[in-house]
């Protein structure tokens, strides 16, 4: 905060700052309150719908570009703070009442001896100055740690939403797999009973137990092939164990 006796555009300079970090901080509020709804979101289900995740999205996107807003802010405070004699041609109240205070001819003479008091409310204006941008320039930089803890939060968010897609896709590979090893097993059974099915002569006609012992045997492979395939698939870490 400035003096009262600081002058009029160090205050407009002061009005703008605050201005464009007020509006920074509404947005930064706004964006933490959808934020905090999305992750309660996430915790409470395992699985999301379409719709949240382009939620998740859109609020990445808000996230990023209130990032790089708050970077340009504050890279250009930095910039202004680097720079002294930007820092000084900001009084421009003595700019124009004392124009040969900024010229560094006069500066190296001894004329210079002569406006002490306005070399002093120089100085003064421009320790102000500089006090009053190293304060903002803290506060935008807290301001861009809190941004980054949100993005680092939908960051984790997002990836434990992959994972999660990925280990349901993993369980739906692994049913498919066996639902596929079944399918096989039933499949030699259809090729069994369609080959004793053909009209040829086969010897079992006469036999009163060879439907019981074709239907056995069938049966018998057929669980056999089933769980053989799996147990190697275990084995061999195709499907988890």
């Amino acid at each position: 905060m400035l003096n009262p006796d600081t002058s009029f555009e160090s205050h407009c300079y002061e009005v703008l700052i605050t201005m464009g970090l007020a509006s920074i901080n509404q947005e930064y509020k706004f964006i933490k309150s959808q934020a905090i709804s999305l992750l309660s979101q996430f915790k409470k289900s395992d699985i999301l719908d379409i719709s949240t995740q382009e939620v998740l999205r859109i609020l990445k996107n808000k996230v990023a570009t209130l990032i790089a807003q708050v970077k340009a802010c504050r890279q250009a405070l930095i910039d202004l703070l680097d720079d002294e004699d930007d820092i000084e041609y900001m009084s421009l109240t003595l700019l124009k009442l004392e124009p040969l205070l900024y010229s560094q001819d006069v500066r190296s003479t001894n004329t210079f001896t002569h406006k002490l008091s306005f070399s002093k409310k120089l100085l003064e204006e421009k320790e102000e100055n500089i006090v009053m941008m190293e304060s903002y320039l803290d506060d935008y930089n807290t301001l861009l740690s809190q941004i980054g803890y949100i993005s680092y939060e939908l960051q984790n968010a997002e990836e434990v939403v992959m994972l999660r897609l990925d280990v349901s896709r993993n369980q739906l590979l692994v049913a498919d797999t066996k639902l596929s090893v079944v399918s096989v097993s039933l499949a030699f059974g259809s090729f069994i009973s369609s080959m004793f099915g053909m009209n040829l002569i086969n010897h079992f006609e006469s036999n009163s137990s060879g439907f019981l012992i074709v239907f056995g045997l069938t049966t018998v492979i057929s669980i056999i092939v089933v769980i053989g395939t799996i147990l190697h698939f275990k084995r061999t870490n195709v499907i988890p164990k």
